[in-house]
C-alpha cells in the first residue's frame, strides 16, 4: 500500500556538528536523520513528489527573506502528509495539484501557529525560535501565492527558462 513500517523509516541518527540560529558554532550539534529520510523517499508517490517541486518552485524565491523556511521543513510537510493521507489517495495522479494547495494551506499553518514539528522528534518545534514578525510576514507572502498558485507558478517556470537560457548562453560563449 505503500507505506512503510516504523522500524523500516527509522534507520538510525547521526549526531552531526550544527548550529541553531541563535546558537554557538563550536558548542551545537543536532541529529541528522539521513538515512531513514531516504527510505522514506523511496515511498513517497509520483503526484507528492510532484506537488513538492512545484511548491519549492513557488515559495523558494518569494519566502527568502527573512531567511526562516527551508525546504527540510517543506520535506517534514510532506512526510506529515504521507502519515495523514490514505495511500489510495496519495498516490492518484489527479490529486497533484490538491496536494500542492495541502502544502501551501500547511506551511501556512504552521507559520500562523509557529509550530511546525520535526518529523523524526515531534515534540521539537522546528520554528520555536521565530519571531512573530517574521511569522506573520511570510504568512502574509504565502497567501499571495494560495490565492494565485497558477500564477506564481508560471512565474517560477519563467524564471527557470530565463535561468536555464543565461546558463546556456554563459557555456556558448
Amino acid at each position: 500500500d505503500g507505506k512503510i513500517t516504523e522500524e523500516e523509516a527509522i534507520s538510525g541518527f547521526y549526531l552531526v556538528p550544527s548550529c541553531s540560529p541563535v546558537g554557538v558554532p563550536e558548542n551545537e550539534w543536532r541529529l541528522a536523520f539521513s538515512r531513514s529520510e531516504v527510505q522514506l523517499k523511496k515511498c513517497i508517490s509520483v503526484p507528492l513528489i510532484q506537488a513538492f517541486q512545484a511548491c519549492k518552485a513557488v515559495i523558494s524565491r518569494l519566502l527568502s527573506r527573512p531567511k526562516a523556511i527551508s525546504l527540510y521543513h517543506l520535506r517534514t510537510l510532506m512526510l506529515w502528509a504521507c502519515d495523514r493521507l490514505p495511500s489510495s489517495y496519495l498516490f492518484q495522479e489527479e490529486n497533484a495539484a490538491h496536494f500542492l494547495l495541502g502544502l501551501i494551506d500547511d506551511l501556512s499553518h504552521c507559520l500562523v501557529n509557529k509550530s511546525c514539528p520535526n518529523y523524526f522528534l515531534p515534540q521539537c518545534n522546528m520554528f520555536e525560535n521565530l519571531s512573530d514578525e517574521t511569522a506573520m510576514l511570510l504568512a502574509r507572502k504565502l497567501s499571495s501565492v494560495r490565492a494565485d498558485p497558477s500564477g506564481h507558478l508560471e512565474t517560477a517556470i519563467e524564471h527557470a527558462k530565463a535561468a536555464n537560457k543565461l546558463a546556456q548562453e554563459l557555456r556558448t560563449g
